[in-house]
C-alpha cells in the first residue's frame, strides 16, 4: 500500500511539473499558465479547438482570445469550444466585447454567466449590438439575473420592446409550500386545485428537496427554471383547446409522487417533465394519463441501462450528463420530424419532414389521441436490444460486419476517437448505414405498420420494435439516410448516449460526446458530405429538435423542417453561422469544424427565425 501511495503522490506532483514545462516551452502559454493554469493543461490535453486557433500558427486574434479568455477561470475552454470564436468567423472585438460581458454577467450571478456561455446568447450574429449591450445592463440590476435570461422575450432575440419587460416579476403566492418560482404553477394544477392527498404531499416534499438541491446545481436550477418560464402552453398557437396550467410541472409532480427519486437522477426527471409536459400539451386526457405511467418507465430504463453500461465497460453515465443531454436522452421521438402517414398526406396532398405541432394542430387539428400514442412510443423504452449493441460495439473482436478504415480515419481526422462513446457511434453507423450491408434501399413505395401506411420517400414509421423485429428477420434496415439517422440516434439513446437528427442536405446521427461537452457526428458522415458534390451548395445545418420550449417557439408552427431555409429572406439564427460556413467553395474547408469539431449542447436554445435585414451574414 505505502509503494502505490507513494507512485500517486509522484505522479500527483509530476503532472503541474509537466504542465508548467509544457507552457514554458511558449513564452506566451507560459504567461497564460501564471493567470490559469488549468486553462492551459485543458489547451493542451483538449486542444482541437486550439489547434483550429493554430492551424496557420497563433496570430494576434488567438492570442488575445485566449488570454482574455483565460480570466474566465473554469469557463474559459466554453468561449474556446463556440464556433463562432474557433472557426475566427467573429470579429476580434466583438470576441473580446464578449467576454467583456460575460464576466460582468459573472460578478452579478456565476450561473448566469454560464448560461450566456452555453447558449452563445447576445451572439446569435458574432457581435453584441448597442441594443443588447444596454438591454444586459438594465438586467444587471435584476435580482436574479439567470431567471431573467432563461425567458423566452430574451431567448428569441431582444428587440426595442423586450426593454420594458425587464419589469415582469416571478410572483410566490402566498402557500404552505416551498418552491420558488414554482409555487404559483403549483397551486394552479388540477391535482392540488381539487384537494392535496398524502400520495401529493409526500410528492410535494420531494419536490421541495429537488428545489433545495438546486441552490447548489446548475444543471438542475436550469431545469426548473425552464419549467417555469415554458410549462404553461401559449393558447394562441393552437387550433385545439389546450391545458391552461403548466403541463411539464405536472408531468414532474406525478414522477416523484409515483417513487422516491434518487438525488443523481434529479436531472433526467427534470429532462422527463419538460419532454413529456409538451406531448401532454398536445394530447387529449387519456394519452396524458398514459404520459403520466410511461415516464416512470423511461426514468427505471435509463438507470438500468447506466448499470448495464459499467457492466461491459462503457465509462459514460446518464446521471453525470448536463440538463441538455438528458432532454435529448429521454425524449422518444426523431425530434419534431413526424412519419408520412398516408392519412396525413391525403389530407395535405404531399409528404414532407413534418412538424409534430402542424400535424396536430394544423392538418388534423385534434390533439394526440391513445391510437397515435400508442403506434409511435409505447414500449420503446423496453428495447432489448440494448446489451446487444453495448457488447458488441464495445468488445473487443468486433462484429465482422465493422469494417471502418480506424486508422487512416484517426490520421485524417484528430482528436476523433478520443471516447468509447466515439468508437460505439462509429461501429453503430457502420453496421446500420455507412457499409451498406444492413440497408435495403430497394422498398416498395408504401409499407404498412399495424395497420398504418407509410408513404414518400422517407418511409421511417419510427416504431422501434417493427424496425427491430424486421431487422432480426431479415439483417436489413430499410429506406434511405433519414430513415438511418432516425433509427441510429434512436439507438444510441437506448444505451444512454444522446442523440439527435443532423442534417445537411443529408441527414446524419449527431450524439453528445461527455468528454468535450458538444453535439457531434463522426468522421464517415463528415466523409460522406466532402465526397458527394451533390452537397457542396446546400442551404444550411439543422437538427430535428426537441420541444423544450413546450411548443412556445413560433418555428414550431411551420409545416415542414425545411421550410426555414427561404434563401436571403429568414434563417433561423441558430444555424446562421453555419449556413454561411456550410456553402459554395468554403464547404470543404470548414464542414469539418462544425459537426466534428462539435456544436456546443446549448445551442439547441436558440430558437425563432430571424430577418436577414437584423441579422446580415459576414
Amino acid at each position: 500500500m505505502k509503494y502505490l501511495l507513494l507512485v500517486t503522490w509522484l505522479v500527483l506532483l509530476f503532472i503541474p511539473i509537466f504542465f508548467f514545462a509544457v507552457a514554458n516551452s511558449t513564452p506566451f502559454l507560459g504567461r497564460i499558465y501564471k493567470l490559469n493554469p488549468r486553462f492551459v493543461e485543458w489547451l493542451y490535453t483538449n486542444n482541437p479547438y486550439y489547434s483550429e486557433l493554430t492551424r496557420n500558427g497563433l496570430d494576434e486574434y488567438g492570442k488575445l482570445v485566449i488570454e482574455k479568455a483565460s480570466s474566465l477561470g473554469d469557463m474559459a475552454p466554453c468561449l474556446l469550444k463556440m464556433p463562432e470564436v474557433y472557426s475566427e468567423k467573429a470579429n476580434l472585438t466583438e470576441v473580446l466585447k464578449y467576454i467583456d460581458l460575460i464576466k460582468k454577467a459573472e460578478s452579478k450571478n456565476r450561473n448566469a454567466a454560464q448560461w450566456i456561455l452555453e447558449t452563445g446568447l447576445f451572439f446569435e450574429d458574432k457581435k453584441i449590438s448597442s441594443l443588447e449591450e444596454k438591454f444586459f445592463q438594465l438586467a444587471l440590476k435584476k435580482k436574479d439575473l439567470f431567471r431573467v435570461l432563461v425567458s423566452k422575450y430574451v431567448l428569441d432575440g431582444v428587440d426595442e420592446g423586450d426593454l420594458s419587460k425587464l419589469n415582469i416579476t416571478y410572483s410566490k403566492k402566498a402557500s404552505p409550500y416551498n418552491l420558488g418560482y414554482l409555487t404559483d404553477d403549483l397551486l394552479e394544477l388540477p391535482e392540488i386545485k381539487d384537494g392535496v392527498s398524502s400520495k401529493e404531499l409526500a410528492a410535494i416534499k420531494q419536490l421541495e428537496q429537488i428545489i433545495n438541491v438546486s441552490k447548489k446545481d446548475y444543471q438542475v436550477k436550469k431545469g426548473l427554471y425552464l419549467i417555469d418560464e415554458y410549462g404553461l402552453p401559449d393558447e394562441s398557437r393552437f387550433s385545439f383547446k389546450v391545458p391552461r396550467y403548466n403541463t411539464q410541472l405536472q408531468v414532474l409532480l406525478h414522477l416523484v409522487e409515483d417513487r422516491e427519486i434518487p438525488e443523481s437522477y434529479y436531472r433526467i426527471v427534470l429532462a422527463c417533465s419538460i419532454d413529456y409536459g409538451a406531448l401532454s400539451t398536445i394530447s387529449d386526457d387519456k394519452v396524458t394519463v398514459a404520459i403520466m405511467h410511461y415516464v416512470p418507465k423511461i426514468l427505471d430504463f435509463v438507470i438500468e441501462t447506466d448499470q448495464i453500461i459499467k457492466k461491459y465497460g462503457g465509462d459514460w453515465q446518464a446521471k453525470n450528463y448536463p440538463l441538455e443531454a438528458d432532454i435529448a436522452l429521454v425524449w422518444d421521438f426523431p425530434g419534431q420530424f413526424y412519419p408520412n402517414f398516408k392519412e396525413i398526406t391525403d389530407k395535405t396532398g404531399n409528404w414532407g419532414v413534418w412538424n409534430w405541432h402542424y400535424i396536430y394542430s394544423g392538418v388534423l387539428k385534434r390533439p394526440q389521441n391513445i391510437n397515435d400514442f400508442m403506434f409511435l412510443i409505447a414500449g420503446n423504452f423496453s428495447f432489448k436490444g440494448r446489451e446487444f449493441m453495448v457488447k458488441e460495439f464495445l468488445g473487443e473482436n468486433e462484429p465482422v460486419e465493422i469494417n471502418m478504415p480506424y486508422k487512416s480515419m484517426q490520421k485524417k481526422y484528430l482528436f476523433r476517437y478520443l471516447t468509447k462513446i466515439d468508437r460505439l457511434a462509429a461501429n453503430l453507423d457502420d453496421y446500420f448505414f455507412i457499409n451498406n450491408e444492413h440497408v435495403d434501399f430497394d422498398v416498395p413505395e408504401e409499407i404498412i405498420v399495424n395497420g398504418r401506411v407509410i408513404v414518400g420517400e422517407f418511409r421511417c414509421p419510427f416504431h422501434i420494435e417493427w424496425y427491430w423485429s424486421y431487422f432480426t428477420k431479415t439483417g436489413k434496415f430499410i429506406g434511405a439516410c433519414m430513415d438511418n439517422a432516425y433509427i441510429q440516434s434512436l439507438l444510441l439513446r437506448y444505451v444512454n448516449v444522446p442523440a439527435i437528427i443532423g442534417t445537411l442536405g443529408h441527414a446524419f446521427p449527431v450524439y453528445y460526446n461527455p468528454r468535450d461537452k458538444v453535439w457531434r457526428t463522426n468522421p464517415y458522415e463528415q466523409d460522406i458530405i466532402l465526397n458527394m458534390e451533390t452537397y457542396k451548395d446546400l442551404r444550411g445545418y439543422t437538427w430535428g429538435g426537441v420541444p423544450w420550449d413546450n411548443w412556445h417557439n413560433p418555428y414550431c408552427q411551420c409545416k415542414n423542417v425545411w421550410d426555414r431555409f427561404k434563401p436571403n429572406v429568414d434563417v433561423d439564427a441558430r444555424y446562421k453561422l453555419f449556413y454561411r460556413l456550410a456553402v459554395n467553395n468554403h464547404a470543404k474547408q470548414v464542414y469539418p469544424q462544425a459537426w466534428s469539431l462539435g456544436i456546443p449542447l446549448g445551442y439547441i436554445y436558440r430558437q425563432i427565425p430571424l430577418s436577414e435585414k437584423n441579422y446580415p451574414y459576414n
